[in-house]
Order: C-alpha cells, then sequence, then structure tokens
C-alpha cells in the first residue's frame, strides 16, 4: 500500500443510485479534505460498552483539545455533580459522567488520506486500544473506531460529507444525495428522496449533529 495515496472502501452489494459526475479523490486533494463519509448512523452500544471510556481516558491523558466533532459524539450530563461523580463509575461514561451518543460514520462508504492511517498518532492510538482487548472482549467496530481517530486527531475541515453529492446506497440505507435533485430525469431515486426531504425522513439525529459541526 506504500505508493498509494488514496484509499476508497467499495463493499460488495452496495450501489450508487445516480451517477457520479465527479472525481471524489480530485475534489479531496483539492479541498484538503483527509476523511469522507455518506451515512452517519448510532453503534449497537452492547457491542462497544467500554470504548468511548478508554477513548477519552486517552484523549485527557495526552491533552487532545475538543473538536467541533468531537463535541457533537457527546451527550453531556445535566445532573448535579454528586450524581455526575457516580455516573462516572459506569464504564460507558467518561470521568466527567458524560456518555457518547453512539452516533459515528458509518464507513463502508468512506474514502480516507492514506497518510493519515499511517501517521504516529493514528498508529499509536490504535496500539493503545488493541492493547485494551475491547476488539476481542466486546466487538470493538471498525467504523466506531475510526470515527473516534478521525475527530480526535483531524481537524474538522478535513473532514468532508460526500452524502448530499453521492447518493449511495447500502442495503436499506441510502445517502440523501439533495444536490442532485436537479437530476431527477437521469436519477429516479432522487425522486423518492425528495419527497423523504419533504417530510423530514432524512432529518436524522447523528447526521445533523455532524452537519452542524461542520459548518460552525
Amino acid at each position: 500500500m506504500q505508493p498509494y495515496k488514496w484509499y476508497w472502501r467499495i463493499e460488495p452489494g452496495i450501489s450508487f443510485a445516480c451517477p457520479i459526475t465527479f472525481d471524489p479523490f480530485v475534489y479531496m486533494s483539492h479541498n484538503k479534505k483527509r476523511y469522507a463519509y455518506a451515512i452517519a448512523l448510532q453503534e449497537v452500544g452492547s457491542t462497544v460498552r467500554s470504548l468511548y471510556r478508554a477513548v477519552s481516558d486517552y484523549k485527557d491523558n495526552l491533552h487532545i483539545s475538543s473538536s467541533r466533532y468531537w463535541t457533537a459524539l457527546i451527550n453531556p450530563s445535566w445532573a448535579p455533580f454528586p450524581i455526575r461523580w457516580l455516573l462516572r463509575l459506569a464504564p460507558y461514561r467518561d470521568i466527567n459522567g458524560d456518555e457518547w451518543n453512539l452516533c459515528h460514520f458509518w464507513n463502508n462508504f468512506e474514502l480516507a488520506d492514506l497518510d493519515f492511517l499511517r501517521q504516529d498518532d493514528h498508529r499509536h492510538m490504535m496500539a493503545h486500544l488493541d492493547k485494551l482487548g475491547g476488539f476481542y472482549s466486546e466487538r470493538w467496530g471498525d467504523a466506531s473506531v475510526r470515527s473516534f481517530a478521525a475527530t480526535l486527531l483531524l481537524k474538522p475541515e478535513e473532514i468532508h460529507y460526500f452524502g448530499d453529492d453521492i447518493c449511495y446506497c447500502h442495503g436499506d440505507f441510502c445517502s440523501p444525495g439533495i444536490n442532485l435533485l436537479g437530476e431527477k430525469d437521469s436519477c429516479p431515486i432522487v425522486r423518492e428522496v425528495e419527497e423523504k426531504e419533504k417530510k423530514g425522513v432524512f432529518n436524522e439525529m447523528c447526521l445533523d449533529r455532524f452537519r452542524r459541526a461542520n459548518v460552525m
């Protein structure tokens, strides 16, 4: 992989409901993006009970500041101090009693700068999580781990959402592709997308949080 700069994960059985009329790699290179996604969902909480605490402790120990995307991942606790002190004892909460809302970038569609995955801070974080054993004792998924790595180690402006420009489908999930609505004649699914947009079907919590983090 050393000769390669970019990576695009494409899985069997996925589809692109509309033609892709631009080169995503060129877009990312020209706009200094290093990681991109198309769908954001919530993780299955029972498979990652201790992941957030592990990542949060790692972040605190290395004094990594909170980015807008990191903040978008967190549900802050509004409990009074004595209760917060008790909440922090739970394995799925951080030292402040806050918890992860389980939002993450669904990485069956992801584009990434391979130099990001190769850089020392990313390698160090992955080695640390590997030593904790949660990949084996729970089921820490690559999507959630990659999401935490991107939100901790990249600048918010280096993360890009392609779901408005690429209508990507994986099973029952499709990115909205709202910028393709003018291409209804050549892309039939956008008629359905347009109606769902009007009804607020795509007003999904995780994507809304990430959109706000991207424009702040």
